[in-house]
């Protein structure tokens, strides 16, 4: 029986454009097998204690919000890169998830219940730390759970940013409450090469928030549509949405590059450096060496052959000429009558 048509279930017609109207039901083997490999990395322990010291609590807190696999090899991977970059406020990786991997994309009360606690972890942080930066980083299911945490906080609260990571959450999510809880924005990290868990896998299961469909992981999320209120284009000016390429990718697959530790240091640590929005890459933060081919190319361009050129051209004899024309040749003239009438 065929699936029913993917704009239904996003309230879009964007999506048509990329994912086909029915899901590919032959790379469901895949996506689980992909699901499994996620979840293998699972590892436990979280290590929080060395990165919740007086000193890092001081200078704020970066939340990290694992996927459905809890906390794994990845979102330490996130953690290392952060820090190889030079943050050094707290960063805590906090699980969220309450009935285990599979079970915890499917729970959206859960899921919910999960967020509102966030949001008060958050909100006792900054009564206790008042004017800190507070960010949240989340990767695949924790990447929605971010946005849900973020519009679950109370009136008057901000975090100054959420960075979301492939993330498992409708494109179509209406992100106006959210962006209006954050200082900077929120910047969506997609990738489009994402689809075996990021459109079949939430197609046929849900997102984190509910809706069947593909991710603004997958795609990015959608825009405003003309017919919306000017307040709801205003939020979505906050909104900044990165695709993911193959030149960005330094390792890792299709869903779990981003949480890749050099990925996370040249591409996500500048959001959480900046005060302001959209960040630059890391390189404009720190020296980094010029690659040599960069070096090389204008000892290989033809520009030394060009004053050679000039060098070796006409100019000396257009030089010469002044001095033959300044030669006062014509007053000879008049001198020889005179000596004329002298004889």
């Amino acid at each position: 029986m065929p699936a029913p048509p993917i704009s239904l279930l996003t309230g879009t017609g964007r999506a048509l454009t990329v994912i086909p109207m029915t899901p590919n039901y032959n790379k469901l083997p895949a996506a689980l097998m992909l699901l499994g490999l996620v979840l293998a990395t699972a590892v436990g322990c979280d290590d929080n204690a060395a990165y919740l010291t007086p000193e890092r609590m001081d200078e704020g807190m970066v939340v990290i919000l694992p996927g459905v696999e809890g906390v794994s090899g990845l979102n330490k991977a996130i953690r290392l890169g952060l820090d190889e970059a030079g943050i050094t406020c707290a960063m805590p990786i906090r699980s969220w998830g309450r009935l285990g991997a599979l079970f915890t994309q499917v729970d959206f009360l859960g899921n919910r219940l999960a967020a509102n606690r966030l949001a008060r972890n958050v909100e006792k942080y900054q009564d206790d730390y008042p004017g800190r930066p507070v960010y949240i980083v989340g990767h695949s299911g924790g990447g929605g759970i971010a946005v849900l945490v973020a519009a679950a906080l109370g009136e008057g609260r901000q975090v100054d940013g959420v960075i979301v990571l492939s993330g498992s959450i409708s494109s179509a999510y209406d992100l106006e409450k959210a962006l209006g809880h954050t200082r900077y924005g929120i910047v969506n990290f997609y990738n489009r090469n994402d689809g075996a868990l990021l459109a079949v896998f939430t197609t046929l299961l849900g997102n984190v928030d509910g809706i069947h469909g593909p991710s603004a992981g997958l795609l990015g999320f959608d825009e405003p549509k003309d017919d919306d209120d000017d307040e709801k284009k205003q939020a979505y000016t906050k909104l900044y949405q990165i695709e993911v390429t193959n030149d960005m990718i330094l390792g890792g697959g299709s869903h779990t590059a981003v949480t890749d530790q050099n990925f996370v240091s040249w591409q996500v640590a500048p959001w959480v450096y900046s005060s302001v929005w959209p960040a630059t890459y890391a390189h404009n933060y720190a020296f980094v060496p010029a690659p040599p081919e960069e070096l090389e190319e204008p000892q290989e361009s033809d520009e030394p052959d060009e004053p050679d050129e000039t060098a070796l051209s006409d100019e000396p004899q257009q030089s010469d000429q002044p001095e033959e024309t300044a030669l006062p040749e014509e007053p000879q003239g008049p001198d020889e009558p005179e000596e004329q009438q002298e004889s």
